[in-house]
């Protein structure tokens, strides 16, 4: 079963990747990264409310990556509980990190998890995937731009390697910048409460 893999994982964040859909599989509800500031609420479909990630060109994704430009984040979603989406994310994740424990070992016996494996294994490209190949039946889906108005993501990325880490604080940077002023001009525009202000400038530390 999914146990026996589970606790067989190398990477802790991949594991986390997985508890987070199986928290919501099983309890339904709404999973946030910790570097998410919630600033609006949302509603749950009944096979979840998704978010934009990002929209790339298909050429710059992996070789094992499907070619669906439109990337659905996994930072933050929500279903009901026993959601058949979220559940076939489960299968897919499964699936997936049992290739990787199964691949070739390097000379100490073990294969060493790149970032990339990461992200492919139970991360983003999981719900990408899965959400596509679905049509995302039964979703809500936010764009990218209802994603910065709904939530701040400062995106730090602290599990990635270094020299990851630090591009991932730098786009997280830029990201909350962009939030930041998208929420002045609506603030000025619909004379909105200054709360919203304030969650949309939260310091990177």
């Amino acid at each position: 079963g999914f146990s026996s893999t589970y606790h067989a994982i190398p990477k802790v964040v991949t594991k986390t990747d997985v508890a987070r859909l199986l928290a919501v599989y099983y309890h339904g509800g709404v999973y946030l990264d910790t570097d998410v500031v919630a600033r609006r609420p949302f509603d749950l479909a009944v096979n979840g409310t998704w978010f934009v990630e990002k929209t790339v060109s298909v050429s710059k994704l992996g070789p094992r990556e499907e070619p669906n430009s439109v990337r659905i984040a996994n930072y933050a979603f929500g279903a009901q509980k026993h959601s058949p989406l979220v559940a076939l994310m489960l299968a897919e994740a499964a699936r997936r990190c049992r290739l990787l424990l199964t691949a070739k070992h390097n000379e100490r016996g073990r294969y060493k998890w790149s970032d990339t494996d990461i992200t492919w294994a139970a991360g983003p490209d999981v719900t990408t995937t899965v959400y596509h190949r679905t049509g995302g039946a039964g979703t809500t889906l936010m764009s990218e731009w209802q994603a910065m108005w709904h939530l701040s993501h400062l995106g730090r990325g602290r599990w990635k390697s270094k020299s990851g880490q630090r591009w991932a604080e730098l786009v997280g940077l830029a990201g909350l910048v962009a939030a930041t002023a998208a929420a002045i001009c609506v603030a000025h525009r619909r004379q909105l409460p200054s709360r919203v202000l304030r969650y949309s400038i939260v310091p990177l530390r």
